[in-house]
């Protein structure tokens, strides 16, 4: 995963854990933005029990649920990735890509429309942009065939 997914992934998760947090620890809430998930490990780091340099040890649910919703979300991803890859080999190998309609695959289109969203990439752009790979991708298919 490249750093500008990770860093989406991270608010995103910054955000979910948040959420979680207001309802079932609000207290635990102003701790979301000092919490450093590199330095945790299930709770446990060189900086404290916690990851914020915290000795006492306070039964929190913020590295517990922050590892949690990060796994989801990169699985998420993964298995949109596998979805985009899975269509786009059909689409490559029952298909003359001179007679293919990159508009008329829709689905596809949203995959890889759904994917650059995940990374940042606003919704007009991105649809422009999965166009255009799914394009490259056809003309260029020998390149990608293993």
């Amino acid at each position: 995963m490249d750093e500008s997914t990770r860093m989406c992934q991270q608010d995103t998760t910054r955000y979910l854990v948040r959420v979680v947090l207001e309802i079932e620890s609000p207290e635990e809430t102003l701790l979301v933005d000092a919490f450093d998930p590199t330095r945790s490990s299930k709770g446990i780091t060189s900086r404290g029990p916690l990851g914020f340099g915290i000795e006492a040890g306070i039964a929190l649910l913020l590295p517990l649920v922050w590892k949690f919703v990060d796994t989801v979300l990169e699985e998420l991803y993964k298995e949109s990735a596998r979805e985009f890859i899975k269509k786009l080999k059909t689409l490559l190998s029952d298909n003359d890509p001179s007679l293919v309609q990159v508009e008329s695959n829709s689905e596809i289109l949203e995959l890889a429309c759904a994917e650059l969203e995940s990374n940042g990439v606003d919704h007009a752009r991105a649809r422009k942009v999965a166009a255009t790979l799914l394009t490259a991708f056809l003309k260029n298919r020998t390149l990608l065939q293993r």
